[in-house]
């Protein structure tokens, strides 16, 4: 292989790779919240709980379906 194909490969790894944390570090947002609302992460949330199960799971699937 040439200098010119290996460089080429190295440039498009990293502009995936670069894409790749923009897309993770940017969409979790929907899954955050849910999380700030369960009752595993934090007592002192401010989010109000959920009424019940079925509007847990419905929020959850919201928010994996936005990743």
């Amino acid at each position: 292989m040439s200098v010119r194909v290996i460089a080429g490969l190295n440039v498009i790894t990293l502009s995936l790779v670069a894409v790749e944390i923009e897309l993770k570090n940017g969409s979790d947002d929907a899954l955050k919240d849910w999380c700030q609302k369960t009752p595993f992460l934090k007592l002192d949330s401010k989010e109000k709980p959920w009424k019940d199960a079925t509007e847990v799971y419905q929020e959850f699937a919201k928010a994996v379906l936005s990743l």
